[in-house]
């Protein structure tokens, strides 16, 4: 997953139910708006809780389609890396 500003994306592995020469990959993308309220939080702080809601949203969809432990989500949010250009 990658977390900016703008919003967060997340891709996990979920073969189960998948078909033959389907890519087995879901992906799950929150944009987030600017707004007053958000610029108190900074570009670091707007991608980290997009990413805080992407995860969970995902791994709730990752456990519905039965594919929690193949996806990999991990439990709590790993340390921040480098900034996107």
């Amino acid at each position: 997953g990658v977390a900016g500003p703008g919003g967060a994306v997340l891709v996990f592995r979920c073969t189960r139910g998948s078909e033959k020469g389907v890519d087995p990959f879901v992906e799950g993308s929150l944009v987030v708006k600017p707004t007053d309220a958000q610029g108190k939080l900074g570009d670091r702080g707007r991608g980290e809780a997009a990413m805080a809601v992407l995860r969970s949203v995902t791994s709730t969809m990752a456990g519905r389609l039965g594919c929690l432990d193949e996806a990999r989500i991990p439990a709590k949010l790993p340390a921040p890396g480098p900034p996107v250009p």
